[in-house]
């Protein structure tokens, strides 16, 4: 199946793009973010600020492949969206709590998208400073996800923080058969993804299934 388009830069091809799957079919739904930081809400003990990366640019012929595009058209169209749907915001969240200062991904980083990648300005204007973060906890390694961790320089963006992710999104990214078996439009992103989890490598805590964060 023929895969649209991309604005991409770097090392992130057009085929080295992955969006989140099929999660991303509702995402053109959502509105787009307003604001560089959301205001900080509290839970308990626990503050959560939310912080934007910009927005992906993602053709819902991408994230809806199957669907035939006039019927696509129709249900976006009905909503007052554009046919091709429209970029879909990114939000990393800052969770303050006892002595740490936690990011909850990281970000695009400065070779994925020309719209992403914007989380280290909007955490300056918010006075907050990369050496600040204690630690980053990484829900998944997609490249919006993850690729913020490095910075254009190739050095850790946060120096100060240790990591956490989930051991078996870790053996399935760096395990060194993944690039022959992902599909061919995904191989740079494993490649990108597998270079920055090793440069973290020796600083990185790998969750398994009842552990806690």
């Amino acid at each position: 199946m023929s895969r649209a388009p991309f604005t991409t830069r770097g090392e992130a091809t057009r085929r080295a793009v992955l969006a989140g799957g099929a999660a991303l079919a509702a995402a053109p739904l959502l509105p787009r973010a307003a604001m560089a930081k959301g205001p900080s809400i509290r839970v308990g003990a626990i503050e959560l600020t939310v912080v934007s990366d910009g927005e992906l640019v993602v053709p819902l012929s991408f994230s809806v492949p199957d669907a035939p595009r006039d019927e696509l058209a129709g249900v976006m169209t009905a909503h007052g969206f554009p046919a091709e749907g429209r970029p879909t915001p990114t939000n990393p969240t800052l969770v303050r709590t006892g002595g740490e200062l936690i990011l909850i991904d990281a970000g695009a980083g400065p070779g994925f998208q020309e719209t992403a990648g914007r989380l280290p300005d909007n955490l300056a204007a918010a006075g907050i400073a990369p050496e600040s973060i204690t630690k980053v906890v990484l829900t998944h390694a997609h490249a919006d996800h993850l690729w913020g961790l490095i910075d254009d320089m190739d050095d850790e963006r946060f120096p100060n923080a240790t990591y956490v992710i989930a051991a078996a999104e870790w053996d399935y990214w760096m395990d060194p058969g993944t690039l022959s078996r992902v599909p061919d439009w995904l191989q740079g992103m494993a490649a990108g993804t597998q270079r920055r989890l090793k440069r973290i490598e020796g600083k990185i805590e790998r969750k398994r299934p009842g552990d806690m964060v």
